[in-house]
């Protein structure tokens, strides 16, 4: 009968370290298959945080094209609307100097034109009446010689001083109204002038106003991408420190995981050991048994 009892006892216990070996074999399957999960969505996420980062490379590199584009665009225009403008002055100087000849003779007439009135003997001095009053003397001298009254010409002055001053008079009239038609065309081109030259500093204003809006656009232009390459930099720094702290949650789990493979290890020997320790006890109640019976 003993021995039948010993062998129960023993099958018993192989039984039971049987089924702690195949719990055990389970429990080390589930945690493997849990970190190949585990590394399975490591690469996952390894995967998306690549593809995130290149994205986000590639969006601000493309931002980075199109502001350097636009600002090309913006550097090209500016020169062709300065070019338009270098033609308008141009233009408008080359319209100033076919003025000056006019403005030029309005001021020398105006000038005339005054000497004319303040100094009236200054007719005297006019070529064009000297002429006359030559041709006039000697007219004079002609008449006088064929009427008998020929003389000294001081005698023919006095003679005709009438004649000598109408003429005068005559003559002071036309120098004056041959000076007003250049004073008015002096007057005119003068003030086409000024219009020009006000035009002339609208171009350059507007060379310098576009000179000025170009700088601003310019700067702000290279503080935008600045601030793109600042923002860049930030989110992949995101990017960096989200992957660090996959890792840093993945070595826990993966640390988990071994602790728990170790956990089990140490709980299947627990109970192996406490099956063996139950037999070897049961084993010396046994002996003792068959010591007792054989006194």
């Amino acid at each position: 009968m003993a021995p039948i009892i010993g062998a129960v006892m023993v099958g018993s216990a192989l039984i039971q370290g049987d089924q702690a070996a195949k719990a055990r074999r389970a429990k080390m399957s589930a945690a493997e298959r849990a970190k190949e999960e585990l590394g399975l969505g490591k690469e996952e996420y390894d995967r998306r945080m690549d593809l995130a980062s290149t994205d986000l490379d590639t969006a601000y590199d493309l931002g980075l094209q199109r502001m350097e584009q636009g600002m090309a665009e913006m550097q090209a225009g500016y020169q062709r609307a300065r070019g338009d403008l270098d033609v308008a002055r141009s233009d408008i100087e080359a319209g100033i100097e076919r003025f000056d000849p006019y403005a030029q003779a309005g001021t020398r007439a105006l000038s005339g034109y005054e000497k004319m009135l303040n100094q009236p003997s200054s007719i005297f001095d006019s070529p064009i009446y000297s002429s006359k009053e030559a041709r006039l003397t000697k007219l004079l001298s002609a008449q006088a010689a064929q009427t008998g009254r020929l003389g000294a010409s001081a005698d023919i002055t006095a003679s005709f001083a009438p004649a000598y001053q109408q003429l005068m008079e005559q003559e002071y009239a036309s120098a004056l109204g041959r000076y007003q038609p250049l004073i008015q065309y002096g007057y005119g081109a003068a003030g086409q002038q000024a219009g020009l030259n006000q035009a002339l500093a609208g171009v350059a204003g507007k060379q310098a106003s576009y000179a000025a809006d170009l700088g601003r656009r310019m700067m702000a232009g290279r503080a935008y991408q600045s601030g793109l390459d600042v923002e860049r930099g930030q989110k992949q720094a995101g990017i960096q420190a989200s992957r660090g702290a996959m890792e840093y949650t993945h070595s826990g789990n993966l640390a988990n995981i071994e602790m728990g493979k170790g956990a089990i290890e140490a709980n299947y020997f627990n109970q192996i050991g406490n099956i063996y320790g139950g037999l070897a006890e049961q084993a010396g109640e046994f002996a003792g048994q068959l010591v007792g019976g054989m006194k």
